[in-house]
């Protein structure tokens, strides 16, 4: 993120002091950088009451908020910025990263192009529309996009993090770990570096994360409550992978202790949501797919479900070795079609197309199909991973054509654990204690039994276990399943995350018995 530092867009008056103004603006820029972001805003705000058309002070103030993830704040004033001054590329990359993060990924990239058209070989440009591509779901042209300014700037920490975390959707895990070896050399003191190589699998990276946590640093507007939870949730991957899992278990349970509370109302406000979802499974007809074999214009969507951790990521992999195949990580079509859906029929946005009104389905099929269709780029079969998408399977079944479902399962204990090890950017509000873990995951696996019920024709089941003990049995049921053919074998580098929570057992099992009066609501 950067911006302007200067007198511009000072009209000057018979009150105006544009040197004043500008001392002003570099105190403010000064506080932004040292992490005293309220004073930063004050100055902002001071100088922009005096002078309205101050772009350099919107741009700062915008900055600002960006870093106090006052997102609609900080779009603002990048906004009122591009009105004064349209063809500031700097301005306009930062009004981008404001539309990103409040999800307008087509704004952020056709803002981006204006920006490249008035300085082409501008690096942040590039460097945010690896973001843009990394939100997309677009793993490959985000990945391309972060090699691309890592040329030009190679100790650019933030691009090689994004590479290695895109190569690590990717599978490409030796490409994964160098890039973020690469980030953690040019920022030993991030904490989220070093916890993204903790994900990595241990033969595949050569940094002793215990030691290197040592010099771990709080970044400027980072609060230190999200400081200190990622630090025990990097010293707990640390200490599982030394075998020190008494140690580590204690380290979990500090990490997710500081996080339930924060979580823990939103999944109260679940539960009713889930207890509704099974009540609307059960009720729902059992339907059988006519559709099948017959010839389809749109691209056969295959929905991979399944719990967080569950081994989705790996049938992925296994999926993505068929001719014609799109993989869409969670892509979250049928969520951008609903809200389109509702969006354009003067309703209230919405994302769980079980919300819309059923005589909308033509409307919501016709966009869905615009949607996998863009996303496809001339692919047969696309991929999503989504697992939220569990309560609404059914409308998706339903009202969609030309859609099946792979439903995986995984041993439950090594799923909890997993979850219960990682540190979720949002949502997920089951994930930061062991019983609503549990609780959830349960709720989860009985929710696919119903629809396997409910939809034999479109639907597979796979355990994760049978995945990687018979990668190639699971993968010719797959090419059965979508009618397709393979372009190659089994992928390397599968990975076996079997047994897991064998050394936890006893401790989870603890966890279970305990009578805790704070989770009365979860009896």
């Amino acid at each position: 993120m950067e911006r302007h530092i200067g007198p511009t867009g000072i009209r000057p008056g018979a009150s105006a002091n544009p040197h004043h103004a500008a001392q002003m603006l570099a105190d403010a820029e000064t506080c932004r950088r040292m992490g005293k972001l309220d004073r930063a805003q004050s100055l902002c705000e001071s100088l922009l009451q005096k002078y309205p058309d101050y772009v350099g002070a919107l741009q700062t103030l915008g900055v600002t908020q960006l870093t106090k993830k006052n997102y609609r704040q900080a779009l603002s004033c990048f906004i009122q910025a591009a009105m004064l001054c349209p063809k500031d590329c700097i301005n306009l990359t930062n009004l981008a990263t404001a539309y990103l993060h409040l999800g307008a990924r087509e704004l952020a990239a056709q803002t981006l192009e204006r920006a490249r058209q008035l300085k082409p070989d501008d690096v942040n440009v590039d460097f945010t529309l690896a973001a843009v591509y990394r939100e997309d779901r677009e793993y490959e042209l985000a990945a391309a996009a972060y090699r691309k300014v890592l040329s030009r700037l190679p100790a650019r920490a933030e691009a090689a993090h994004g590479l290695g975390d895109c190569c690590s959707h990717l599978g490409r895990v030796a490409e994964a770990a160098g890039a973020l070896e690469q980030a953690h050399a040019c920022k030993p003191t991030s904490v989220a570096i070093l916890y993204a190589l903790s994900q990595l699998p241990p033969s595949s990276i050569d940094v002793n994360i215990l030691e290197e946590l040592e010099k771990v640093r709080k970044e400027a507007g980072q609060v230190q409550d999200d400081f200190d939870t990622f630090v025990a949730f990097t010293r707990a991957a640390a200490l599982d992978r030394q075998g020190r899992h008494a140690e580590a278990w204690m380290a979990l349970q500090e990490a997710n202790r500081r996080e339930f509370p924060k979580h823990e109302a939103e999944y109260r406000k679940q539960i009713a949501r889930m207890h509704a979802a099974q009540h609307d499974a059960i009720q729902a007809v059992a339907h059988t797919d006519s559709r099948r074999g017959t010839p389809q214009s749109n691209p056969l969507s295959i929905f991979i479900v399944g719990p967080s951790r569950s081994g989705k990521t790996t049938v992925e992999r296994l999926l993505g070795q068929l001719e014609g195949v799109k993989c869409g990580y969670e892509s979250r079509l049928v969520e951008r079609a609903s809200r389109r859906t509702s969006q354009l029929s003067g309703l209230l946005t919405m994302r769980n197309p079980s919300d819309l009104p059923k005589e909308l389905d033509d409307r919501f099929r016709i966009f869905y199909a615009e949607e996998v269709q863009d996303f496809a780029q001339g692919a047969r079969i696309v991929s999503d991973t989504y697992p939220a998408m569990i309560p609404y399977v059914g409308r998706v079944a339903t009202a969609l054509s030309n859609v099946r479902f792979i439903f995986v399962r995984r041993d439950q204990y090594d799923c909890a654990l997993r979850i219960f090890m990682k540190h979720y950017r949002a949502g997920n509000s089951y994930a930061y204690d062991i019983k609503t873990i549990f609780h959830y995951v349960a709720w989860y696996y009985e929710m696919v039994e119903l629809w396997l019920q409910k939809f034999p024709e479109m639907s597979l089941s796979i355990d994760y276990e049978n995945a990687v003990a018979e990668p190639k049995a699971t993968l010719s049921r797959i090419v059965d399943f979508c009618g397709a053919n393979m372009s190659g074998g089994v992928p390397p580098d599968l990975g076996d995350d079997r047994g897991c929570a064998r050394a936890y057992r006893e401790f989870i099992d603890t966890a279970l018995l305990e009578d805790r009066e704070d989770l009365f609501w979860l009896r």
